[in-house]
């Protein structure tokens, strides 16, 4: 977890509140691509690299650029006329245009470049999204194959739990020996065991399908 050992980590939840019913497919949430920080990040990449294509291609264009000045002066030789005379006021509007001809083929490359990361980048989003759609699916699987097990746990618990109770009656009836009682009650130890053995395989296995739907951080 990264924190330092004298940290004190306090569970603030308990294991009797998880529902886990919603940890069955038919309850799953969908989930989008957009939601994985990996894929947020090519996105912007991709956005970079469209307006970076735009940009290139633009070069062909004609510049046009307009100046203006404006300004005052008196245009007198003595430095006393500064405050006795008039001052007489300036403007000038100007405009220049720039055609490009010929730059030897540098703009040509760096279209070629600019458009060949834009296909790159598509080409990440589909093997992103194919890695991605492994990595769910995957985490469907074991979460499915993890919950049908726990039910079987769940149902073994139940049953060795039975049992300690008939045994006990048993017992106390004289019909039943000790033994008896110790291994049905050891039985049932285990079967608890088991079981929650597998529940924390249950939560491992749904914190790995929210990591990978990316929805593990999302409140």
């Amino acid at each position: 977890m990264g924190l330092p050992l004298t940290e004190p980590v306090v569970v603030t939840e308990k294991l009797s509140s998880v529902n886990l019913n919603e940890f069955l497919p038919e309850n799953e949430t969908p989930f989008q691509y957009g939601d994985r920080i990996e894929y947020s990040m090519l996105q912007t990449q991709d956005r970079l690299a469209q307006l970076d294509l735009k940009n290139q291609k633009a070069g062909y264009l004609p510049k046009v650029f307009l100046t203006s000045t404006y300004g005052y002066s008196t245009g007198r030789p003595q430095f006393g006329d500064l405050l006795t005379k008039p001052w007489f006021n300036a403007a000038t509007v100007g405009f220049s245009i720039q055609v490009p001809i010929f730059d030897g083929f540098a703009k040509k490359y760096k279209i070629i470049q600019a458009a060949n990361s834009v296909q790159k980048i598509k080409e990440n989003f589909n093997f992103l999204q194919n890695s991605i759609d492994l990595q769910v699916k995957q985490g469907q699987i074991t979460l499915k194959n993890a919950y049908e097990t726990l039910q079987e746990q769940k149902h073994n618990m139940d049953l060795a739990k039975e049992v300690v109770r008939v045994t006990k009656i048993k017992y106390e009836q004289g019909v039943g020996t000790n033994l008896e009682l110790v291994n049905a009650e050891s039985s049932y130890k285990e079967a608890q065991n088991n079981y929650f053995a597998t529940l924390y395989n249950v939560l491992i296995a749904k914190v790995d399908l929210d990591k990978a739907k990316g929805k593990l951080f999302v409140e």
